[in-house]
């Protein structure tokens, strides 16, 4: 097969619902109390870089950019009370198992460990009277990929469904050469 020839593999992808959107939700709500919390993500925006190691197995590297936003408003005066900004980075190792390989259509799981880092901003009680925070994020990170599909030859298009810093759902275009 010509697909074989095809060792470096790169990636760039787009994820929802990953884990540090998750890990900074579950944070807010679990110390507003009675507050209302409202998380938005930028999303993990992503490029990765693989190589085959043999026909199946592919090993690589990853690096991710997100932005998470949190606005904790308070009851019953509907004004916020707080607003957290982490801008997240993660480096990670992965790795995935082809078991369909055709000329075209790639079917694979995989597993990836990283770490997350950057910087979180808290402004407390925004307008007049607020107060600012900065600290550190660091954190280890994984990501499970139960089922993931690419499309194409050397320029292709994937879509993978799992858990973690990528996300429940992340798609993007991929580069094989």
């Amino acid at each position: 097969m010509a697909q074989e020839n095809l060792s470096n593999e790169v990636n760039i992808g787009y994820g929802l619902g990953t884990s540090t959107t998750a890990i900074n939700a579950f944070g807010a709500a679990l110390f507003s109390g009675d507050d209302n919390v409202n998380t938005n993500s930028s999303g993990a925006f992503y490029i990765s870089y693989k190589i085959a190691v043999s026909k199946r197995f592919r090993l690589g590297a990853l690096f991710i950019r997100e932005k998470v936003e949190s606005e904790e408003i308070e009851r019953p005066e509907n004004t916020i009370s707080e607003q957290i900004t982490v801008r997240a980075n993660t480096f990670a190792l992965e790795f995935d198992y082809r078991y369909v390989f055709k000329e075209k259509l790639q079917l694979y799981s995989g597993i990836g460990v990283g770490y997350t880092f950057g910087e979180q901003d808290l402004i407390r009680k925004p307008g007049v009277g607020q107060r600012s925070e900065s600290e550190n994020v660091n954190h280890f990170n994984c990501q499970f990929n139960f089922f993931g599909i690419r499309y194409g030859k050397s320029f292709g298009i994937f879509a993978e469904f799992g858990y973690g810093y990528k996300g429940i759902f992340n798609a993007g275009v991929s580069f094989q050469f």
